[in-house]
């Protein structure tokens, strides 16, 4: 649990510093918006963020985000990217750092996550400009039980 607690906050800290840092040898990449679509299956359901969708990218680093009415929450970050292609989320490959997080209701146990060690997914980028991304996902979500929830056939396109 402390593992997981500690992961998670490193990789808050490392999104924080580079959504908010500035890199004048790289300008690419917007500020934040709410503009897009997220959508998903989740363990054979259909989901689509339906209250808000978020979207940036700056410093090399992707991350969106869709919530639902219905309390559900999909988070993607991948950093270290600069062209569409296809990444793995929950590894350190290639420079590249991703996770994703589903979050079904607010307490520890409802939190699935692909921290490296904790399960993995693929995230694949088709569009990436500095105003725009767009592509697919999947991943296999762990939480702090070791349940797991399987997040197929997820479809974004944030704006920023």
């Amino acid at each position: 649990m402390i593992r997981f607690l500690i992961a998670i906050l490193l990789s808050v800290s490392i999104a924080f510093f580079f959504f908010f840092s500035k890199d004048e040898d790289n300008p690419t990449g917007g500020g934040t918006s709410s503009k897009g679509s997220l959508s998903a299956t989740i363990d054979g359901i259909d989901w689509t963020a339906d209250l808000t969708i978020q979207g940036t990218y700056n410093n090399k680093t992707l991350a969106f985000a869709g919530s639902g009415k219905d309390s559900k929450q999909i988070n993607i970050t991948m950093s270290n990217i600069d062209k569409a292609g296809v990444y793995t989320l929950g590894s350190i490959s290639s420079g590249s750092l991703g996770s994703a997080i589903l979050t079904l209701a607010p307490n520890a146990d409802a939190v699935y996550s692909t921290f490296p060690g904790l399960s993995t997914g693929t995230l694949t980028i088709e569009k990436l400009t500095s105003t725009e991304a767009e592509g697919t996902f999947s991943f296999t979500g762990r939480n702090t039980k070791g349940v797991t929830k399987n997040v197929t056939n997820g479809t974004f396109k944030v704006s920023y």
